[in-house]
């Protein structure tokens, strides 16, 4: 899905129940292409020319309940670590949670966001699942200036987040889920 907002130019992929996951290296070529197809009609149109002043790639990672987990206290086994107490007195149990990193891509690259939270999706079928939401962004070199081009900028944010969900995740999910550390 392609979406242009004033000074904005988004590239979406939106997955579906039991479909492929397509990578990146699959996935860039298509943006590269989308892009190049929208600066030329912007030019045909003499419209003006596209400028971005921003990189940004956004994973948003579904984790459904009898997956890897079963229960809330399952959660502490899936992720190397989570704030909070997993039992408490008797009365309590945990039963639900947000959470929220934020990290600097180094050095002042750019910025990693993290948000991990339990949803409960009512459509299209009810489930419940964990949302692990990736962002990676950062500023784009105007002449002269120190920081990365479109293109590094994004291949940047892609490798922060696949590290980032490598060092969040656990051992036991990468079994699950096939997962090693040179997957993207």
């Amino acid at each position: 899905m392609v979406q242009v907002q004033n000074g904005r130019f988004h590239y979406n992929w939106l997955g579906g129940a039991g479909g492929g996951y397509p990578r990146y290296q699959q996935v860039r070529p298509e943006f590269d292409k989308t892009l190049g197809l929208f600066r030329e009609f912007l030019d045909d149109q003499s419209i003006g020319e596209f400028s971005p002043n921003q990189w940004e790639v956004t994973y948003v990672n579904h984790i459904p309940k009898d997956s890897v987990w079963q229960s809330p206290i399952d959660w502490a086994a899936l992720f190397k670590s989570l704030p909070g107490p997993w039992s408490g007195p008797n009365s309590v149990k945990l039963e639900s949670l947000a959470c929220e990193w934020h990290y600097e891509i180094e050095p002042q690259l750019g910025r990693l966001h993290a948000q991990l939270s339990h949803v409960h999706l009512k459509s299209p079928e009810k489930r419940e699942i964990l949302r692990l939401s990736l962002t990676a962004r950062g500023p784009i070199a105007s002449s002269g200036e120190k920081s990365l081009s479109l293109g590094e900028g994004l291949d940047l944010g892609h490798e922060a987040i696949v590290k980032a969900f490598w060092e969040m995740t656990s051992e036991r999910a990468h079994e699950y889920w096939g997962y090693y550390n040179d997957a993207t």
